[in-house]
């Protein structure tokens, strides 16, 4: 069938992608939510259950060193270009159901609406599921996309670990895969695009009553991880001008982190979600507090400021509090970009479609940022009910993702 005809003809298999939904809601540890944490039981449970589906619809599946699954639809006659799009299928700790994995089934519903149509194509289409986009085990985000990009490294899978010690390389052979991460490169320009369909994960979409968010650029996270180091005495006996308590100059870090976010707070967000006191006992004073910063912003100069200012003065409250510390940035990323003529086919599409469209910028990274490195990317946004994310209250509608869905496949049929 000729592209020019199909856009009057695609409809989405709405039943389809509910029912997967439902059996995925199935992959979870115990607990509210969704809790599929990468390198886990109910993680490989679900691994297996998307590589079944996408072997359903005769894709050339191949997983790499870390996990990755790329499902590959070839034309069978002559090839123009490769693109790409996907998403990932693992959690936060009692999050949602609907984080990446919209984006997983809505590019495998595209792979089934070629087939159904017998739509006549002339470049690959490979469908991405990446693994450990959260950075929920071991506090590195789009591991998957850095490993086919090329960002990560054998040091990395070897000195980073979870709070049980284990390294990630060995997380990662404990699930059958190699850790060669020689294996998941794929070289600059191999895909053309890679666009990837996604819930907004705030409340913007809605709120303005917009069906699609036509994504202008990814913002990056920035962590450090500070620890303060006091000394332990008993909470009765130790008089308050005798203390070295640890967690004193880590509560005022956590408010400067406000103050300082707050003259460039429509550029940039800061969070402290990560709290570790030791020995963290009611009647011992902390000997030790550490805590992880996060700033996220489109803008670098404005980041780098806030990272150099936050280590100021966590140095000043440390003198202050006649403490030790350490701090170190563990996560140091860029914001990217959306090149303008993907911004401007996917606003073109959706318009076409009849939905109502709003150019975002996306605060939350994804792997498409990393993908960056190796082509170009674009990103669609649909609206998630109350803007709620990593949360159990996680939601979008069946009308939202079959708009979504469609977009993605004239966007990838068109580009």
């Amino acid at each position: 069938m000729d592209l020019n005809e199909v856009i009057y003809l695609i409809e989405i298999d709405s039943k389809w992608i509910e029912d997967q939904l439902r059996i995925l809601k199935n992959f979870t540890d115990e607990g509210p939510g969704i809790t599929r944490i990468t390198y886990t039981k109910p993680w490989l449970k679900a691994h297996e259950y998307i590589k079944k589906l996408m072997i359903e619809e005769e894709l050339e599946v191949k997983v790499d060193g870390v996990g990755n699954i790329i499902g590959s639809f070839k034309p069978k006659g002559k090839l123009s270009k490769r693109v790409s799009t996907g998403s990932h299928i693992d959690s936060v700790r009692n999050g949602g159901n609907y984080d990446g994995i919209v984006g997983v089934l809505s590019a495998i519903e595209i792979i089934r609406v070629i087939k159904r149509l017998k739509i006549e194509i002339d470049k690959q289409i490979d469908v991405i599921v990446f693994a450990a986009e959260e950075g929920e085990r071991f506090n590195i985000g789009c591991l998957g996309s850095k490993a086919i990009t090329g960002k990560l490294t054998e040091e990395q899978l070897n000195s980073i670990r979870d709070r049980e010690g284990k390294t990630l390389l060995q997380a990662i052979q404990e699930c059958g895969f190699s850790g060669k991460i020689d294996e998941c490169r794929i070289a600059k320009g191999y895909y053309n695009n890679f666009i990837e369909l996604h819930i907004e994960q705030g409340p913007i979409l809605e709120s303005k009553g917009k069906d699609i968010g036509v994504v202008t650029g990814i913002s990056a996270p920035s962590r450090i991880k500070v620890t303060f180091k006091g000394m332990a005495g008993h909470s009765g006996t130790v008089p308050m001008d005798h203390r070295r308590d640890a967690l004193i100059p880590l509560a005022e870090t956590i408010l400067e982190v406000r103050r300082i976010i707050e003259p460039v707070k429509d550029l940039a967000v800061g969070t402290v979600g990560f709290i570790q006191v030791k020995p963290n006992v009611a009647t011992i004073i902390p000997e030790e507090a550490t805590a992880i910063i996060e700033f996220r912003s489109l803008n670098k100069e404005v980041k780098d400021q806030l990272i150099e200012t936050i280590l100021t003065r966590i140095g000043e409250i440390s003198t202050k509090n006649k403490v030790d510390y350490d701090a170190k940035v563990i996560v140091d990323e860029k914001p990217v970009y959306i090149p303008t003529y993907i911004i401007e086919l996917i606003e073109k599409v959706a318009n076409n479609l009849g939905y109502k469209t709003l150019r975002i910028p996306s605060g939350a990274s994804h792997d498409a940022a990393h993908m960056m490195e190796i082509c170009d990317v674009g990103m669609i946004f649909i609206p998630c009910k109350g803007g709620y994310s990593h949360m159990p209250k996680e939601e979008t509608s069946i009308e939202n993702i079959v708009k979504g869905v469609k977009t993605l496949v004239h966007t990838i049929l068109s580009i």
